[in-house]
């Protein structure tokens, strides 16, 4: 799991998360790419940037309401979000737990993928990774 910072765990928590997690090498060329996460809040949260081979660059911006919901939640709260997949409920002694697996058409997929970057808009919830697949 990865999880990158945001206003919030900047100032209240304690704990110290990067702004950014660089350089998750791909090495492949891939026609949709998967990403297994949480992303609490209805807000931008942060993006995947996609860097090719050829140099070029792609944005997948990261939102809450549409790419999946907050990792923590309560039994009577919804699960559904508009671009997302429930993917994973679980529980711990606290809490209902939930990961969400969202799914983009590679618009390059000639091109291959040589990185990826998860980068946080550092709002006020976080962005957590916890798989990427492409295919």
């Amino acid at each position: 799991m990865t999880q990158v910072a945001s206003a919030q765990s900047r100032t209240s928590s304690g704990r110290i998360f990067p702004e950014a997690i660089r350089d998750i090498r791909v090495g492949r060329k891939a026609r949709t790419l998967h990403f297994l996460h949480s992303a609490g809040g209805r807000m931008l949260l942060g993006s995947y940037w996609v860097h090719y081979q050829s140099g070029r660059t792609w944005e997948i911006p990261v939102s809450g309401d549409v790419d999946g919901l907050s990792l923590r939640f309560k039994d009577e709260e919804i699960h559904d979000v508009e671009r997302a997949t429930l993917a994973w409920v679980g529980k711990n002694p606290y809490t209902g737990l939930r990961l969400y697996k969202s799914t983009w058409e590679n618009p390059f997929p000639s091109d291959e993928i040589s990185s990826i970057d998860v980068v946080s808009a550092m709002n006020w919830l976080t962005l957590s990774l916890f798989a990427i697949t492409v295919e």
